[in-house]
C-alpha cells in the first residue's frame, strides 16, 4: 500500500465508524486534523515513543527486547515473506511487531535535520520535505521482514515517495479522541 491508501484508509474507516475523518485528502497538500476523532497514521513521535515502550519503557534496543529474533521478523528470520502478526514479543505495551514484519508509515514528510528544531510537545512532522533533489517523501519506521538488524531499532529512520506501492509497506492506526 502506498501512503496515499493508507490515508484513504484512515477515511474511510472513521467514516464507516462513525467518526470524523482526520484527513483533507489532496496529495502532498493532504492536511491532518489532529483533534478529529477519526482514524490516522501516527506522527514520527508518536510511533517512536509507542515502540520504544511509552512510559513503562525498559530502555531495549529493539520494540519488546534486546533480541531481535524474539521481537522481530526480519531477514534473519522471516524466509523473506511478512508474517502473521502477533507471534513475537509484545513490548512494553502490548503492541506487536514495532521492529520487523512491515515497515510503518507515519504522517511526517521526511526532512534529515527535522528532530534538532522540533517542537518538543507533540511534533507533527515539517511542513513538506524538499530532500533529495525537491522529490518529496514520507516517513516509514518499524524495519520489514527484509531488513538488517540494525533497521528494526525504534530511532532508525526510512523514507520513500508517498505513492509508492510496496510489499514491505504497513501501516498502524492511531485515534486521538
Amino acid at each position: 500500500m502506498s501512503w496515499y491508501d493508507a490515508t484513504a484508509y484512515c477515511n474511510w474507516l472513521s467514516e464507516q465508524s462513525g467518526l470524523s475523518p482526520c484527513y483533507i485528502l489532496a496529495r502532498e497538500s493532504t492536511e491532518c486534523d489532529f483533534v478529529a476523532s477519526g482514524y490516522r497514521l501516527p506522527t514520527e513521535a508518536e510511533w517512536e515513543y509507542a515502540a520504544r515502550g511509552g512510559n513503562r519503557s525498559l530502555g531495549y534496543l529493539y520494540a519488546g527486547g534486546n533480541n531481535p529474533r524474539a521481537v522481530a521478523w526480519y531477514d534473519a528470520n522471516s524466509t523473506g515473506y511478512r508474517q502473521q502478526i502477533g507471534q513475537k514479543q509484545p513490548n512494553e505495551l502490548g503492541l506487536y511487531d514495532m521492529s520487523g514484519n512491515l515497515r510503518e508509515w507515519c504522517w511526517d514528510w521526511y526532512e534529515r535535520d527535522y528532530y534538532s528544531v522540533s517542537p518538543t510537545d507533540d511534533p507533527t512532522g515539517p511542513e513538506l520535505s524538499r530532500e533529495h533533489f525537491a522529490d518529496v517523501n514520507k516517513v516509514r519506521r518499524g524495519g520489514s521482514f527484509n531488513s538488517w538488524e540494525f533497521e528494526l531499532r525504534p530511532s532508525h529512520r526510512t523514507y520513500v515517495w508517498p505513492d509508492r506501492v510496496g510489499t514491505t509497506n504497513g501501516m498502524r492506526l492511531v485515534r486521538t479522541a
